[in-house]
């Protein structure tokens, strides 16, 4: 049965952004109605827990960014459904169970999905992903079954999900189209050491290599050949990047060109319409992909649409993850762009922490089993120490002085 419902604000997509954007309309102005649409079976959830706790496994709700509770105290309405089409005409959106919404701003905040190789002898179906929940509910029900898996990619999602396989003793091969694992977050130094632990730790690590073909066979398993050695896989885990949920705004005649086009102000060529997070597309092509930023992007994007202007800031957010022994923090570090930056590199033990710096101010750093300071290194970079400061406030102190590795919450 169709319903048709008004509300000011309709957020599509159950991500951090969502949750930033309610965050943040509350917090001006508490009485306005939202409704926010999610088309997962659970509620928002952190995303970046998901595919770290594979080997424990994890119930329905378990990470869920908020209760029922905290909804309804922000006048949101939660309805789990999936958005099919967007009329702009009559600003308004329907789902696939036959809800109609009508609204006066629409936010987008869909994510991303993996992307998908093409590999002669696969469809689709064939892959395993750990993007979200379902997909994680997924491989865990099949690892009981398997042994021997591949996965396609050595980017944070890759090494991670290698880390909880390598856990429960599964056999891991990883095929990197680069040279070395987490690159564009990592630099070489690091993401060098973090290749020979893996090495060391018995996984097969194959850089610089594609694969053409897979056969498989009538028993369901997966063969194919990497650098002349003869593999026979139990699954395939594609973890060969992300890309943004267009199809929808694409449909309904919003501009994408990877992601969904936005202004300064989050807005898109709809001025009802705007986007935020993971699937919004910045000037200079910039698609942020971090939790962090994410949310921030979600809030600011909410503001705009209660007219509080508030434009787009790149601002410098932080990646960090637990995998093989190893704590690994990134902040404000792009591969391809720090050479203009003094570097000062430092080690104590086990311990490397690199640090960049213009004019000396703190611009980007990367930091490896020091996680008891992290947040201390996150507020160096967002008020820009100086050397000095960053010697005397966090000093290189003696490896075995700290529990390195703490667990993620």
């Amino acid at each position: 049965m169709k319903t048709n419902t008004h509300y000011p604000i309709i957020i599509i997509g159950g991500s951090i952004a969502a949750i930033g954007a309610i965050k943040a309309i509350s917090s001006k102005q508490s009485s306005l109605n939202i409704l926010l649409i999610s088309g997962e079976d659970r509620l928002p959830y952190k995303r970046t827990q998901i595919n770290k706790n594979i080997v424990n496994g994890f119930s329905k709700d378990q990470f869920k960014i908020a209760d029922l509770n905290w909804y309804k105290h922000r006048n949101t309405d939660l309805v789990q459904d999936f958005v099919i089409s967007i009329d702009r005409l009559n600003k308004s959106v329907t789902t696939i169970k036959g809800q109609t919404f009508t609204y006066n701003k629409l936010l987008l905040t869909t994510g991303v999905s993996s992307k998908l190789p093409t590999i002669d002898g696969l469809t689709s179906q064939d892959y395993l992903k750990v993007q979200n929940a379902a997909d994680v509910d997924l491989l865990m029900s099949l690892l009981p079954k398997g042994e021997n898996f591949l996965i396609i990619g050595s980017g944070v999602e890759g090494i991670e999900t290698a880390d909880q396989l390598h856990r429960m003793n599964k056999k891991v091969v990883i095929i990197d189209r680069h040279g070395l694992p987490m690159r564009k977050l990592l630099p070489e130094i690091i993401s060098q050491k973090l290749k020979e632990t893996m090495l060391t730790l018995g996984l097969n690590y194959h850089s610089n290599t594609t694969i053409s073909n897979i056969h498989k066979t009538n028993e369901g398993k997966y063969q194919t050949t990497i650098d002349n050695i003869n593999y026979l896989f139990d699954g395939i885990i594609s973890c060969a990047g992300t890309q943004p949920n267009i199809d929808l705004p694409s449909k309904s005649g919003i501009v994408v060109n990877k992601g969904v086009i936005v202004n300064d102000y989050f807005s898109t060529n709809d001025p009802y319409i705007y986007a935020a997070g993971d699937v919004a597309e910045h000037k200079n092509n910039i698609i942020t992909g971090l939790w962090h930023a994410a949310e921030y992007q979600g809030g600011a994007a909410a503001l705009n649409m209660i007219n509080i202007p508030t434009p787009f800031i790149n601002k410098p957010f932080r990646l960090k993850t637990e995998v093989f022994g190893m704590y690994l923090f990134s902040a404000a570090f792009e591969s391809n762009d720090m050479e203009s930056l003094e570097k000062h590199e430092e080690k104590s033990g086990i311990i490397t922490r690199i640090l960049y710096y213009a004019n000396d101010k703190l611009k980007a750093m990367v930091m490896l089993n020091d996680g008891q300071r992290a947040a201390l290194y996150q507020q160096a970079l967002m008020e820009e120490w100086t050397a000095s400061e960053v010697k005397t406030k966090i000093p290189l102190l003696p490896a075995l002085s700290f529990n390195f590795a703490p667990t993620f919450k």
